[in-house]
């Protein structure tokens, strides 16, 4: 999930939307019985904010299925978790900008350990 920043700024844009299918390599539910549907949604726009910033603002759309812990018969919910943050080339901590692009893959990851259900 790179996005060239590049790409935006030559189209003579100060903001994009995108829409990606994100396939994680490892499982994001470790509720023990649940499991994610996959492709996971992600749905966002890409804010530039200077020649070395940009803001990123989107959902994350999940669906989760397992056994109900009452009744024991199959059960599916759709989860959506809300995103923003702010990438940057000076900042050494944080989401960054690399060669003029940014990767949206541990951003959506900490997302989903962050904010998926107990």
């Amino acid at each position: 999930m790179v996005i060239n920043l590049k790409d935006i700024r030559l189209a003579g844009k100060s903001e994009q939307d995108f829409d990606f299918d994100f396939n994680p390599e490892s499982e994001v539910c470790d509720i023990p019985g649940v499991k994610a549907s996959l492709p996971i949604k992600v749905s966002c726009t890409v804010f530039l904010t200077g020649n070395r910033q940009a803001y990123v603002e989107g959902e994350l759309y999940l669906t989760l299925t397992g056994e109900c812990t009452s009744c024991q018969k199959p059960t599916t919910k759709e989860y959506c978790f809300s995103f923003e943050q702010e990438f940057s080339q000076d900042n050494e901590y944080g989401y960054i900008i690399k060669r003029d692009a940014i990767d949206l893959t541990n951003l959506v990851m900490d997302e989903l350990a962050l904010q998926m259900p107990l």
